[in-house]
């Protein structure tokens, strides 16, 4: 599978480009600055080949070129760029695969806050937006776990999206990364359940002094 992680030089598209080219799939990892993408993918190929993996498909690009090639497109983008990444996109990605682990959070004095001013979920907004089929998912996934390939992250990932074809294979994808369980969320109106959880995730995770909690249904 030819996946493009857009805005993907931070520690949550490396972590899902390594753990996605250990199981042979394509990543282009995409940046605004051509530099910031090459820098991603040197640390990308440096952590991997102290794990024995060489020869690895995986190529820096510019955000627009990597959604152009890729067959999947991941955003691990802020969610206030939300929209100059769809505008920025939106003519090559119809009718592709856009998975939105995107949450409308910040943090202000070491709080999260959800800041999203849409009266919608994140992954409904995109949808009206762009002529794809808009799956959400991965967003209770911990950065700093995935980036660890030693770490073993333990959890369930709750994807939904309008078109199921294309949910499967984000579910396949989900499901690429060791331990990771996919659950079918039902349609993209559900996501915003999703985004609202992830959120409540960070905090207990804050207060709690357990920054890494991941979602498990048992």
């Amino acid at each position: 599978m030819k996946i493009a992680i857009l805005g993907g030089t931070g520690k949550f598209g490396k972590g899902l480009a390594a753990r996605w080219l250990i199981r042979k799939h394509e990543v282009y990892i995409g940046s605004r600055r051509q530099e910031k993408a090459e820098l991603a993918v040197k640390h990308v190929k440096e952590m991997l080949s102290r794990y024995g993996f060489y020869d690895l498909k995986l190529y820096p690009m510019l955000n627009k070129d990597a959604a152009s090639r890729a067959e999947v497109i991941v955003l691990t983008i802020p969610y206030k760029g939300l929209d100059n990444i769809i505008d920025l996109i939106k003519d090559s990605v119809k009718g592709k695969v856009v998975v939105s682990p995107i949450v409308p959070l910040k943090f202000e004095d070491r709080k999260p806050l959800l800041i999203s001013t849409l009266s919608t979920s994140v992954a409904e907004y995109i949808a009206h937006k762009l002529d794809s089929y808009i799956v959400s998912a991965l967003h209770t996934i911990p950065a700093s776990k995935l980036i660890e390939l030693e770490e073993d992250i333990e959890g369930d990932v709750v994807v939904c999206g309008n078109e199921e074809n294309a949910k499967k294979v984000v579910m396949k994808l989900v499901e690429d990364i060791p331990n990771l369980r996919a659950l079918d969320g039902g349609s993209l109106r559900n996501s915003e359940i999703v985004e609202k959880l992830t959120y409540l995730i960070v905090e207990i995770g804050l207060r709690i002094k357990k920054p890494d909690l991941t979602l498990k249904f048992l």
